[in-house]
Parts: structure tokens; C-alpha cells; sequence
């Protein structure tokens, strides 16, 4: 339905704001993995760092996403 359809883009540009709003190395994280589809092991060779370490990027750039999220929407 087009009120559904307005959701979801008014929902994709939220979460388009929120990715942009991320520290850089928090950004690339996301989009490298998520976005484009990498594995970790990818992602740490692109970023320069190791696995280990892009995987707590990683996790922290989604708890920081879902705090930005929550302060737009506090409903969820």
C-alpha cells in the first residue's frame, strides 16, 4: 500500500541519517559489512586492522545506531 511504502522510505532515511552520523571507522565498518556484503576477514584488510578488532567496531557501530535510532524514535 503507499501508506506502507512511505513508511518504509521514511524508515530507510532514517537509518540512512544514522549511518551517516557515525564516526568514519564506525560508518565503513557498517557499510563494508552490511551494505556491501563483506566478511570480517574483509573488512579488517580494507580498514587495516584486524579481525578481531573490526568485530568490535562493528558491534559498537550497531549499539551506537541503535542508540541514534531509539533518540529519534523513542517508541521503539
Amino acid at each position: 500500500t503507499p501508506s506502507s511504502q512511505a513508511a518504509r522510505r521514511e524508515q530507510e532515511t532514517r537509518l540512512e541519517s544514522a549511518i551517516l552520523s557515525l564516526p568514519s571507522i564506525y560508518r565503513s565498518a557498517i557499510e563494508l559489512h552490511d551494505i556491501a556484503g563483506l566478511e570480517y576477514q574483509e573488512v579488517a584488510r580494507v580498514l587495516g586492522r584486524s579481525e578481531s578488532n573490526c568485530r568490535k567496531i562493528y558491534q559498537r557501530a550497531r549499539e551506537m545506531l541503535l542508540l541514534r535510532l531509539q533518540r529519534v524514535d523513542p517508541a521503539h
